[in-house]
C-alpha cells in the first residue's frame, strides 16, 4: 500500500465529507475493529464503530474496509521484510495539516535516537524486556524504530519490548494503536494529558493482552491502580477476580460476575446473544480475518454456556462448561445449528470480504501468536 493509495482514502465520498474527515473516521473505524480483542473496552468500541459507519453509504463503508485490509496486507509484508516502517504518519500530516502545530519526528531522526539508546553491544534487561515510553507519540514513530532496533541486535521485539504512548490528539492515539497492533508489539496508548497526567482512555494492543503483559509490565499513568487494568486483570483470571469481588465495590458497580446473576440477569444476557446470532445470520458481520460460521459458533457456545449457568442456578449441581452438549428445559428456546466454519451470509454488504484474502495470509499479516512463541 503506497503512500498515495493511502491518501486516496481521503477521497472514497468524492468529495461529500471532506477528506481530512474521512481519514480520521478511517482510523477510528480500523482501531475500533482491532480493539474486538480487547474485553474491557470492547462494547464501548463496538458502539462507536456502529455510530461511525452510519453517516457513510454502502459502497464507502465497503471501501474504508478494503483499504484497512489493505493497510493490514502491507504491514503484513514489511513485517516479512523485518522492516517497521510508519504508514500512517505522514499521510496524516498531508492530509491534516497544522490542525494543532504537530510536527511529527522524521524517520532518519527516530532511527538515529534509537540507535544512541540502544547502542551495539546492548544486553538486555534482566527482566529479559525492555520497557520504552513515548510522550506525544504522534502516529508512533519513535516506537517502530525502537522495535526495529531491537530486532537489528537480535530480540524478538514481540516478546522482549513493552510499549507505553501517550498523547492528548485522539486522532494520534489511534495512527499509534493501529500500528503497534499490526505490527505484532506488546503496548498501551493512552489518550490523556501528559503534563497533567490526566487520562481520558486507554487502548491494549493485542500482542500486549495475548501475552498478558498486564501482569508482567502494568502501564499506570497516575499514582495508584488503573482502573482499566484491574478490570483486564479480572477478565483475564477468574480467581483474581474473585479476590477483588471480595474485597468489595473497588472498580465497577455495573460490572456483576456470573456466579452473582440473578435469573432475571442471566436470562438478558441470552436474549441479547440470542439478538446477535440473529444478527449474523441474517446480515454477516465485519470480521475481517473470520467467516460468518466462526462467529455464529462462537455466540452459540456463549448461549450453551449461558444455559449451563442457568441450569447450576437452578439446581446447584450442573458443572459449568462451555463445550458441553446442551440440555433442553422446558423454558429454553433452541439452540441454534452449529453451522460450517467457514460458512458466509450471501448477499450481505460484507459478504465477500475474506474472498481475496485467505485466511492464513490474514493470520501471518496479524503475526502475534507467531511472534510470542518465536526464538530469538
Amino acid at each position: 500500500m503506497t503512500r498515495k493509495e493511502i491518501l486516496e482514502i481521503g477521497n472514497i465520498t468524492r468529495g461529500r465529507i471532506r477528506r481530512h474527515a474521512v481519514f480520521t473516521d478511517f482510523l477510528e473505524m480500523s482501531a475500533c475493529m482491532i480493539s474486538s480483542f480487547d474485553p474491557v473496552h470492547v462494547q464501548q468500541r463496538q458502539a462507536s464503530l456502529k455510530t461511525l459507519l452510519q453517516k457513510y453509504h454502502p459502497k464507502e463503508k465497503a471501501e474504508l474496509y478494503q483499504a484497512f485490509l489493505n493497510l493490514i496486507e502491507q504491514i503484513c509484508e514489511n513485517v516479512d521484510r523485518g522492516c517497521f516502517e510508519d504508514l500512517l504518519g505522514p499521510a496524516f500530516m498531508e492530509l491534516c495539516p497544522g490542525g494543532k502545530g504537530q510536527d511529527f519526528t522524521p524517520p532518519s531522526l527516530s532511527m538515529l535516537l534509537n540507535e544512541l539508546t540502544v547502542p551495539d553491544g546492548q544486553v538486555l534487561p534482566e527482566c529479559g524486556y525492555f520497557t520504552m515510553n513515548e510522550p506525544t507519540c504522534g502516529a508512533g514513530c519513535i516506537s517502530l524504530a525502537f522495535a526495529g532496533r531491537i530486532q537489528e541486535l537480535g530480540w524478538n521485539p514481540a516478546q522482549n519490548l513493552v510499549v507505553r504512548a501517550e498523547d492528548v490528539d485522539i486522532r494520534c492515539v489511534w495512527m499509534s494503536y493501529i500500528q503497534l497492533s499490526l505490527y505484532g508489539i506488546p503496548a498501551v496508548i493512552i489518550h490523556g494529558d501528559v503534563l497533567a497526567l490526566k487520562e481520558y482512555d486507554r487502548w491494549y494492543t493485542p500482542a500486549y493482552l495475548l501475552g498478558k503483559w498486564v501482569w508482567r509490565a502494568p502501564m499506570s499513568f497516575a499514582p495508584g491502580r488503573n482502573r482499566d487494568d484491574e478490570l483486564l486483570k479480572m477478565a483475564s483470571e477468574p480467581t483474581y477476580r474473585a479476590i477483588r469481588m471480595l474485597q468489595g465495590g473497588l472498580l465497577d458497580a455495573k460490572y456483576i460476575s456470573p456466579e452473582r446473576m440473578t435469573i432475571q440477569q442471566i436470562q438478558a444476557e441470552l436474549e441479547r446473544e440470542y439478538q446477535r446470532w440473529n444478527d449474523i445470520a441474517a446480515n454477516g458481520c465485519q470480521d475481517p480475518f473470520w467467516p460468518d460460521g466462526v462467529n455464529m459458533n462462537l455466540v452459540r457456545n456463549h448461549i450453551i454456556y449461558w444455559y449451563r449457568i442457568l441450569e447450576e442456578r437452578r439446581s446447584g449441581d450442573v458443572q459449568v462448561s462451555l463445550f458441553d452438549s446442551a440440555v433442553l428445559t422446558p423454558e429454553q428456546r433452541p439452540v441454534p445449528p452449529e453451522v460450517p466454519q467457514g460458512y458466509m451470509v450471501a448477499g450481505c454488504t460484507y459478504s465477500d470480504r475474506l474472498k481475496d484474502q485467505p485466511a492464513p495470509r490474514l493470520g501471518q499479516a496479524w503475526r502475534i501468536s507467531h511472534l510470542m512463541i518465536e526464538e530469538k
